[in-house]
């Protein structure tokens, strides 16, 4: 008589570790925690998953509507501003800039995204990331440009063209540029404070845990 076949059995430890979830911002920061190497090591992967986030890639294409904005009013104010003609310059070149960097990066997202289904280790193209980064680079050159035309007329420049012409530009191309800077250098500085607080919130817990297991 044949013997019954004899089968492995099936695990049903419910508390066995599942493999995480590459598409739950939760769920990769845990696997990070199982990886790192130290708490510093920890704290820079979770930024590294949150920046590249699909979320974040979102919130990138709706800010695309500041860069938007800047196209247009700059096209509209040229030749409105003779204190500094180069400032409706400015703001198209930010614009345009703003809105292929952001179309770029939501692109790459979208790619590691579905690329990543198959291949976990799958990352952004390499010719995307170069062309990025030369293209922030030469944003932020541009900016800084930016803040000299800006900045440098704020005590000279009027909005009334019948005044003085020599000294007019138009308010609205003025003061959208100078808004535009100075808000940029705020939410820099609230971004390096709150990137500042959570690796310091990161470390810090991840210090107890460290302890925690040791004793």
């Amino acid at each position: 008589m044949a013997e019954a076949p004899v089968y492995d059995p099936v695990s049903t430890d419910e508390n066995e570790e599942k493999p995480p979830s590459y598409f739950n911002v939760i769920s990769q920061i845990k696997h990070a925690k199982s990886e790192a190497k130290s708490p510093a090591d920890l704290g820079l992967r979770t930024l590294k998953i949150l920046a590249g986030s699909f979320f974040f890639s979102i919130i990138l294409v709706i800010s695309s509507v500041i860069p938007i904005a800047m196209l247009i009013i700059g096209v509209i104010s040229q030749e409105k501003c003779s204190i500094q003609s180069k400032i409706p310059l400015w703001l198209i070149v930010m614009g345009v800039g703003g809105v292929v960097s952001a179309s770029l990066k939501f692109l790459g997202s979208m790619i590691t995204c579905i690329k990543s289904r198959k291949d976990r280790k799958y990352s952004e193209p390499k010719i995307l990331s170069c062309f990025n980064g030369i293209l922030s680079l030469f944003l932020f050159i541009w900016f800084i440009l930016g803040n000299y035309w800006v900045y440098s007329i704020y005590d000279k420049v009027q909005y009334d063209s019948l005044v003085d012409p020599e000294t007019y530009c138009d308010k609205l191309c003025y003061l959208f540029s100078f808004w535009s800077i100075t808000t940029t250098w705020i939410l820099l500085g609230l971004s390096c404070l709150c990137s500042c607080v959570l690796v310091c919130v990161v470390v810090g817990i991840s210090a107890k845990v460290l302890t925690s297991q040791t004793e």
